[in-house]
């Protein structure tokens, strides 16, 4: 594992975590561009205009969020190292509630678009993670563990690791899996489906956080305040969508 995945110069390349960033953006598209919800919504070039948009808004979003919670304490951990999900889910959603309400779009069923598919590129993101080393787990013995050897690794060397990136990865994707087979089919009501997105994957994030080596000590970690605030929100949405 390696945060660069193909050197070019130096220090440059493409970086693992980008390059597995962008292909979940492009599994999103594309299924997005399928979907006859979106048909319905949105022509294609509102769809890879709002997408464009998204991705600077998630980033931006995920960079603060990493630097204020202590994640990324330098220039270099910021811009090769991984996002806070967290703060890109925040930064995604705000930024929707102000475009789409500027641009006139119906806005309860393009959220609900974003969230069938949020969680599929967020898995991918967590793939990104386990290659680059950041967001690594406690110390473990367990027979799963992962060790790294790249000294360019954010995770120490040598050192049998909780693979918590790929924790967090599996139970994205099976999220993705579940709204996208399942729960779109059966929720009919607008809101819904971003609802019950924001809420699973903030139950998500305040599991998976106690793997995590960045935990810390107390009782709940930033993050997980942050998750539980999230998911305090999302079951408020939810309850008001339901009843609409």
């Amino acid at each position: 594992m390696s945060p660069t995945l193909v050197p070019i110069y130096g220090t440059w390349g493409i970086q693992s975590y980008g390059f597995c960033i962008a292909l979940g953006v492009l599994a999103a598209t594309y299924l997005a561009l399928h979907d006859p919800r979106r048909k319905k919504l949105l022509t294609n070039d509102q769809t890879f205009s709002l997408m464009s948009w998204c991705i600077i808004a998630g980033a931006i979003g995920g960079w603060l969020m990493a630097v204020l919670t202590g994640q990324r304490t330098t220039w270099e951990e910021i811009v090769t190292a991984g996002l806070s999900i967290l703060g890109t889910i925040i930064g995604i959603f705000i930024f929707l509630l102000f475009y789409l309400r500027k641009h006139r779009l119906p806005l309860l069923p393009i959220l609900d678009l974003c969230g069938s598919y949020g969680a599929l590129v967020q898995a991918f993101g967590r793939v990104g993670c386990f290659f680059a080393g950041c967001c690594y787990g406690l110390p473990s013995t367990v027979a799963w563990a992962v060790t790294y050897t790249d000294s360019d690794s954010y995770a120490p060397t040598c050192v049998p690791l909780h693979p918590s990136q790929l924790y967090s990865a599996g139970i994205l994707f099976g999220i993705f899996l579940f709204i996208y087979f399942y729960l779109r089919h059966v929720l009919k009501k607008p809101g819904q489906i971003m609802s019950s997105y924001l809420l699973l994957v903030s139950i998500e994030r305040f599991s998976t956080d106690y793997f995590r080596t960045d935990h810390g000590a107390g009782m709940f970690s930033v993050n997980q305040y942050i998750a539980m605030g999230l998911g305090a929100l999302a079951m408020a949405l939810l309850g008001w969508t339901s009843r609409k």
